[in-house]
């Protein structure tokens, strides 16, 4: 497999730039719709310090179901593999496996821009 580019690295950055970009505004809009739901659509009671009736400032299950926090956790997650995706091609080392160290396919990064790993490492770790 060949070394990828500069050229194709500079093709895999816009597009995890733009994916970072979407991530976020997708975890932002999530939060704010979110938080505070009762999972059904609506708003929980409050009582009078404006949090969830019996939720403690700290109480992250009195503001979110656990869909919502999984859903969140994803996109958390999502956007940690973009950043360090974002980093290896900082440093120097992008598009190369972080397992084996060889070069990552240009299509497949093209599909994954953020892939950490290289096909035969991505199929052994499954």
């Amino acid at each position: 497999m060949r070394k990828l580019t500069s050229s194709d690295l500079d093709e895999i950055e816009d597009k995890l730039r733009t994916l970072r970009l979407s991530a976020l505004l997708a975890l932002r809009a999530r939060l704010a719709d979110g938080a505070g739901q009762d999972g059904q659509g609506g708003r929980p009671h409050r009582g009078g310090g404006g949090q969830p009736d019996g939720a403690d400032e700290g109480d992250v299950d009195a503001m979110f179901t656990a869909t919502q926090i999984a859903t969140l956790g994803s996109a958390v997650d999502e956007l940690r593999a973009i950043d360090a995706a974002l980093r290896r091609i900082e440093f120097g080392v992008g598009g190369l496996c972080v397992d084996c160290g060889a070069p990552i396919g240009i299509e497949r990064l093209r599909v994954a821009p953020a892939a950490a790993t290289c096909l035969s490492c991505a199929g052994q770790a499954a």
